[in-house]
């Protein structure tokens, strides 16, 4: 792997205990994907993926097919062989075909779902549709659950697969419904709000919580100065923010801290460049999802942060050359509520941030270490080659 420069920021939701859910059924899971406000509860299973990867730690990964199935079936190839309860997530790849996939579940002998390949991501057969499968940013997607109660058993009909990812949760101790290709009338309603919430690309708060509270603040930041511009005694909850700086935040600008912390923790939930935060990729806001990103200036992160006592938010202008840095115009915005953390029910919100310049060569970079029980929300991650058009560090491997 070749010396790059890596910028990251994390964010992981830790929690006190694991809550396992009696009942399991697919309604459940797009109701998740439609409230912001739930990511805090408890949840069970580990997240776990099969992909074309090479396990010898070479790069096979997919390019031959040599590594993109576990076995063969007669002249079908079996992609995943699961055992239950559980439900696959996420399937992705950048090459679809038109040949069949065949999904059994239960131990069936006829497959309960049969498709082709290709359509499970163009929106043609539903409910596969628009934008929860799609393609996007090099690869064509699937987000619809497929629950099985004992096991999932996926055969392709073609000779050759090359790339793929099969991400699915595993659920013990859960009574799962396995999946149904007919839809009942709730669970189609819930596929129309996520795909209208999904299509939404420039989303507020509004789109998913009613009864919160807005402090808004308008102030100047001067080199070396910290600003608090929310703070509340007593438990509640933030629900999202908002930050407009206008473009001070382009341009690779890194010099404004945002932070954050909770009932008195020693360390900061958050503590990284604003621009980092919200997904700038090399001086340009590039980042625009339903919970964090960039959209008409207006900087957001709808990501739930509950507490039992007390919480703060500050920014810090960094003084690194006062004759360069102007005073910052900033616009905050805090959506909150009085309803304070259930500590049996849910955690809190914490992020870790982590930017090296050459790092070593063939050595994992870690993004995140981290002990106790909890649940990881996701990442940004930026890497630049220190040469004009070399991307070779695309071909290292991620670890979990």
């Amino acid at each position: 792997m070749k010396r790059i420069a890596l910028m990251m920021a994390l964010a992981a939701m830790t929690l006190s205990a694991l809550f396992a859910q009696d009942r399991y059924d697919r309604l459940y899971e797009l109701e998740q994907w439609t409230s912001p406000g739930l990511l805090p509860s408890y949840r069970s299973g580990i997240v776990e993926q099969i992909s074309s990867y090479d396990p010898t730690g070479g790069n096979e990964d997919g390019f031959a097919g040599r590594y993109s199935y576990l076995r063969k079936e007669g002249e079908k190839l079996v992609l995943a062989d699961l055992k239950g309860p559980g439900v696959i997530n996420r399937i992705w790849t950048p090459t679809p075909t038109r040949d069949s996939l065949e999904f059994y579940l239960d131990g069936e002998k006829e497959a309960r779902l049969k498709i082709c390949f290709a359509d499970l991501f163009n929106g043609k057969v539903y409910p596969f549709v628009y934008p929860l499968c799609a393609n996007a940013v090099g690869g064509y997607y699937c987000y619809f659950p497929i629950p099985y109660r004992e096991s999932c058993k996926i055969l392709f009909c073609g000779k050759r697969i090359q790339f793929h990812q099969i991400q699915y949760r595993n659920l013990p101790d859960c009574d799962v419904t396995s999946f149904d290709p007919q839809l009942t009338d709730e669970e189609k309603a819930a596929v129309d709000r996520l795909c209208s919430l999904w299509s939404n690309l420039d989303p507020h708060m509004s789109d998913y919580e009613t009864g919160y509270k807005v402090k808004e603040r308008t102030f100047f930041i001067k080199p070396g100065e910290e600003t608090v511009f929310f703070k509340k005694k007593g438990g509640g909850r933030i629900c999202g923010f908002e930050i407009e700086a206008g473009d001070a935040l382009e341009g690779g600008q890194k010099d404004l801290i945002l932070k954050a912390s909770w009932d008195g923790d020693p360390g900061y939930a958050i503590n990284a460049p604003v621009a980092d935060y919200f997904g700038y990729a090399f001086g340009h806001p590039a980042m625009r999802s339903i919970l964090i990103g960039s959209a008409r200036g207006r900087n957001y992160s709808y990501l739930p942060a509950p507490f039992d006592k007390k919480a703060e938010m500050s920014l810090r202008y960094e003084a690194r050359d006062s004759n360069s840095q102007m005073a910052i115009r900033v616009t905050t915005r805090v959506f909150y509520s009085e309803v304070a953390r259930d500590p049996e029910t849910e955690g809190r919100f914490y992020t870790s941030w982590r930017r090296e310049i050459r790092p070593e060569d063939g050595v994992y970079y870690k993004f995140l270490h981290h002990r106790g029980r909890g649940h990881y929300v996701g990442t940004v991650h930026q890497a630049q080659g220190f040469r004009a058009e070399m991307t070779q560090f695309f071909e290292g491997d991620d670890s979990t």
